[in-house]
């Protein structure tokens, strides 16, 4: 498993932690859940390998004496192990990308990560190709009335996200056809606006720069394909380009993926 935290130039993550929730002794050597976990500085070099085994929660932070911290690799050592939740302090006044590609393969009725919660009208696939929804005409996309909605712990002021493999289901000449609901204070619907197109889409431009506490992509036939989420509490972080990638990649290995994941960022 492999863990990419939301970073500045030079400025890694901090009180970086993880919680493990079940572990196995498969190897039927020492401890359950052993495992080798590597640290990467901010800059991407190597902060060292340490042997770690057990349940509960793993202060990586102290175990690589308090440095910031950019990219986590943790290997395991024969044993199986679950892991219930990631948290960190990221750098200050960075942005926040979810990309929602590159996983083995997540199925769960919502899912938790960096301050964002994501829910469908069934339950969200999350996949190497992008964010769909279970059931429909097509397993791999997001379609007919379909929806996803995400949810922020926080108002932020720079949203968007980006669509792929759109198609004209249709049959009106424009592809991805969709319809977006801003949610402001409170969770209060600021209304629903069409959409259409492959590619960036500016949420907090749809409803006129007013704060949003989440938002919800409607399927209107035609079909897409969900593969990242941008959002900021200011807008200067999108405007300066200093956000970074935050994204937690699955690698599938020993089948834990099946396991529903809860990752939560904690605010600076």
């Amino acid at each position: 498993m492999a863990v990419i935290f939301p970073v500045l130039t030079g400025i890694g993550a901090t009180d970086v932690s993880y919680r493990i929730d079940a572990a196995g002794n498969e190897n039927a050597s020492g401890p359950p859940g052993e495992a080798f976990l590597e640290a990467f500085g901010s800059t991407g070099g190597s902060l060292g390998v340490r042997a770690v085994s057990g349940t509960g929660t793993n202060d990586v932070s102290a175990l690589f004496a308090g440095a910031p911290i950019g990219f986590l690799l943790l290997t395991a050592a024969g044993d199986s192990q679950r892991i219930g939740q990631i948290a960190f302090t990221p750098a200050a006044a960075s942005g926040t990308i979810l990309v929602l590609d590159g996983f083995g393969f997540v199925i769960t009725s919502s899912f938790e990560i960096c301050d964002a919660a994501i829910t469908g009208s069934a339950d969200v696939v999350l996949t190497a190709a992008g964010l769909r929804i279970a059931g429909g005409n097509s397993p791999s996309l997001l379609e007919g009335s379909e929806w996803v909605r995400f949810d922020f712990e926080q108002p932020q002021t720079v949203v968007s996200y980006r669509n792929t493999a759109a198609s004209d289901g249709n049959g009106n000449g424009t592809v991805a056809d969709a319809f977006v609901e801003g949610y402001g204070a409170g969770g209060v619907s600021l209304g629903l606006v069409s959409v259409h197109g492959e590619g960036l889409k500016d949420v907090t431009a749809l409803f006129g720069g007013a704060p949003l506490t989440g938002f919800r992509v409607v399927a209107n036939v035609d079909a897409q394909r969900l593969s990242s989420v941008f959002y900021a509490p200011e807008a200067g972080v999108a405007e300066t380009g200093t956000a970074a990638l935050a994204a937690l990649v699955l690698e599938g290995r020993r089948a834990r993926s099946r396991h529903r994941l809860d990752t939560r960022a904690r605010s600076a």
